[in-house]
């Protein structure tokens, strides 16, 4: 197919993506969201971007207002937002097109992103058409043409000009191209790529429809991806940062990409990174910063933190079926193993799923870093051993002509599977005529590096989809792109040059497709349920019926079957090594969590997390009084008539707090009273409930009395309920605490 054929395809299909999604424009999508991009946006115009979050509940990274308040300046270019009855109706079809247009535009990046891949690879041709002949297998000592080093002149050159190895001109590994960044597929792979991410259904309901944005956090990401690969490791770290200030939920994929920065531009390349995504961080909320409102930006970092404290936002994964599908109406507060609640199971999950990611990444690199330094040792100590002083200048002569024609990030640890780097560091002028990313590394080992950094974004966007509680409907949408990617290398690196040419007749091919194909129906229906559970007029009719446990809970264990399928198929390239110590991590944190319930140690109260707490003043404190303020300086310890304890909860009359024991505990014990730094109107009852029977109740404590003890059997108690009642008299001054609090298991 000729380059013009070529181009006039992809304009096409360009051009239908974009009518459909113009089609699509006119559906209200959620509308709740659509209407938060409107308040917000508009409260940003209005009063500038600064004031305008502090006066409404923007909970987005700071820097996206400014793209709300362009959202807002561009329809004000067309019509008065202030004319309430047209800018807030719900389908104000000029809002929708302007606020879902960046969502569009992030679509056709994606896809012209995966279409520039395949450019730089193939140069918009087959990759039979521009592949080289292998060189016939030969020793390379038989060329008689030598220098002294027995170097021939004609490979030195080569190999300098070009950055390939002896392997390479030896016959010993097939040509590839040094200056090709991807892997040289056939062009027409990556176009059915482009085409899959175009036309599906995912990347259709999620902006067009929906009216999210979390194909533009995707695609700025990939935007850093490519600066990485290309020796950009400042400009990467800085568009990384402005991915995370689009959308939160890539900062997850932070370790991972600096790792990437590291692997690629060694240690100055990562700190070159960390450097960029700070002076991004910086210049993004430089306004908010000048004009001393710096806790607006680390509130909108942090706000989100059980912001759901439920079981799953309508996510169908490991605790939508816990909760029997009924994720939304149940707190992940409570007690799933030992004393360890749902949160913080997910989160122990996520993190085991995280380490099993890093590790994929890095145990080539460590296990190559492990064998350099031992091969560099043993054969000097040999040839020292031998006297043969000749071998040894040899030696350091040709590892130093390597290291020139490397790079002069020499002396770090990278994944080379020569010894190329050695001990040296090499700064002079041959060194910096080289570039890091297209000749430090082999195609193959780049290949590899970039196969399992993808592999470890799809595992690491799984994890936090499927096992973490709160998890929102649309967080397995980066995956929908990540896959596309990882299906790249892992064709590349699974068939021969010849078999790449007819890449839709392998056998890795088929599994890539139909795996994609799968997790987009599956993960389709997810979203569509999830906006069909709030919005049915704006769904599709004929899919309402899945709106029910019996057919919800069937697709979260496809969707988890799925997952563990993708670790199936990329578990050499995971390693037993590196699953084993993932699952070691695991239950040993667990053991380690429930330590005391194993040795029957009392439990302190104050490690479980209530799923319930309301009071009439102020909130909950841990070890801490009641009226303890955010200033450091106002912080003070528990203590009842300057009786003071180190562990308790600081609460005010009337106050509810209910925990979930799960029947692991026999006795409750307690000091109560009220709190020192209390006005001397308080006073207060306390009580105990145990699955709703009354277990205890004190008699009326006042402010000046000394904290009283309590003992109460509390056997197969699964609900367990702390009431402070005020005294009779209103709640001034009714500061109460719950002091030293023990579970006798």
């Amino acid at each position: 197919m000729s380059r013009r054929s070529n181009k006039y395809i992809v304009v096409s299909l360009f051009l239908m993506a974009l009518a459909l999604r113009i089609f699509l424009i006119p559906n209200r999508g959620f509308e709740a969201d659509v209407a938060f991009w409107k308040s917000w946006g508009l409260s940003a115009l209005d009063n500038g971007v600064v004031e305008g979050i502090v006066t409404t509940n923007n909970n987005y990274p700071t820097p996206f207002s400014y793209l709300l308040a362009l959202l807002a300046y561009c329809y004000r270019l067309f019509a008065d937002p202030h004319i309430f009855n047209d800018f807030w109706n719900d389908g104000n079809i000029l809002f929708l097109t302007i606020a879902k247009m960046p969502s569009i535009i992030a679509d056709l990046g994606i896809a012209g992103i995966i279409l520039w891949i395949g450019w730089k690879g193939t140069s918009m041709g087959d990759t039979s058409e521009r592949s080289y002949k292998r060189p016939e297998s030969r020793n390379c000592n038989d060329n008689p043409e030598k220098t002294k080093e027995g170097v021939s002149v004609v490979r030195r050159l080569t190999r300098n000009i070009f950055g390939l190895r002896d392997e390479d001109l030896c016959g010993t590994r097939s040509w590839q191209d040094p200056y090709t960044h991807f892997p040289p597929l056939p062009f027409s792979f990556f176009m059915l790529c482009a085409i899959f991410y175009l036309f599906n259904p995912i990347a259709l309901i999620d902006g067009a429809l929906w009216g999210q944005v979390d194909s533009l956090g995707v695609f700025v990401f990939l935007i850093a991806i490519i600066l990485a690969t290309s020796e950009k490791p400042l400009l990467a770290g800085a568009v990384f940062t402005l991915s995370m200030m689009t959308k939160l939920q890539n900062m997850i994929y932070g370790p991972l990409f600096f790792l990437l920065l590291w692997q690629l531009g060694a240690f100055k390349g990562l700190m070159k990174g960390i450097l960029g995504a700070a002076l991004s961080f910086l210049v993004l909320n430089g306004e908010f910063f000048l004009k001393n409102k710096a806790t607006a930006v680390f509130d909108s970092l942090t706000s989100n933190y059980d912001y759901f404290p439920l079981m799953s936002l309508n996510a169908f994964n490991l605790w939508w079926i816990i909760a029997k599908g009924e994720g939304m109406k149940m707190t992940d507060k409570l007690l799933t193993i030992g004393i360890i609640n749902a949160k913080t199971t997910g989160l122990l999950l996520f993190s085991t799923g995280y380490l099993l990611a890093a590790l994929t990444m890095v145990k080539n690199t460590f296990s190559d870093m492990w064998k350099k330094f031992p091969f560099e040792g043993k054969n000097r100590n040999k040839s020292e051993s031998m006297g043969d002083t000749r071998s040894s200048d040899r030696y350091n002569s040709d590892q130093d002509i390597e290291c020139r024609e490397r790079t002069k990030f020499c002396a770090a640890s990278l994944p080379l599977k020569d010894r190329a780097h050695g001990k040296h560091e090499v700064g002079t002028e041959d060194a910096s005529k080289f570039s890091f990313a297209t000749n430090a590394f082999d195609s193959n080992t780049k290949a590899d590096i970039f196969f399992h950094f993808f592999t470890a974004l799809i595992i690491v966007c799984f994890s936090f989809f499927l096992f973490q509680t709160e998890s929102h409907d649309r967080y397995a949408f980066p995956i929908s792109v990540f896959y596309l990617l990882w299906g790249v290398f892992y064709i590349y690196r699974t068939n021969t040059e010849k078999n790449r040419i007819h890449w839709w007749n392998t056998l890795s091919f088929q599994i890539f497709i139909i795996g994609y194909i799968v997790f987009s129906i599956l993960f389709f229906l997810n979203l569509h349920t999830a906006l069909a559970y709030n919005y049915p007029n704006n769904s599709i009719p004929f899919l309402l019926f899945l709106r029910t446990p019996v057919f919800t809970i069937p697709i979260a264990i496809f969707q988890i079957a799925f997952f563990f399928f993708f670790l199936f198929v990329v578990r050499k390239s995971i390693g037993t090594i590196s699953s084993i110590l993932s699952i070691l991590f695991l239950i040993s944190t667990l053991i380690f969590m429930n330590l005391p319930l194993l040795i029957k140690s009392p439990v302190s109260l104050t490690k479980l997390t209530p799923h319930i707490s309301q009071q009439g003043y102020g909130m909950r404190l841990t070890n801490m009084p009641v009226n303890t303020k955010n200033d450091s300086k106002s912080w003070n310890r528990l203590s009842v008539q300057y009786s003071f304890y180190q562990k308790g909860i600081g609460t005010h009359a009337s106050s509810y707090i209910v925990y979930d024991i799960n029947g692991l505990f026999k006795r409750f014990t307690a000091d109560i009273g009220i709190d020192t730094q209390a006005g001397g109107k308080g006073t207060v009852i306390f009580k105990v409930y145990g699955d709703d029977r009354l277990l205890f109740q004190s008699d009326l404590i006042k402010r000046y009395e000394y904290p009283k003890h309590v003992d109460i059997d509390i056997t197969n108690v699964k609900k367990f309920a702390l009431i402070v009642d005020d005294g009779g008299d209103g709640n001034s001054d009714d500061h109460a605490d719950w002091l030293s609090p023990k579970l006798w298991p």
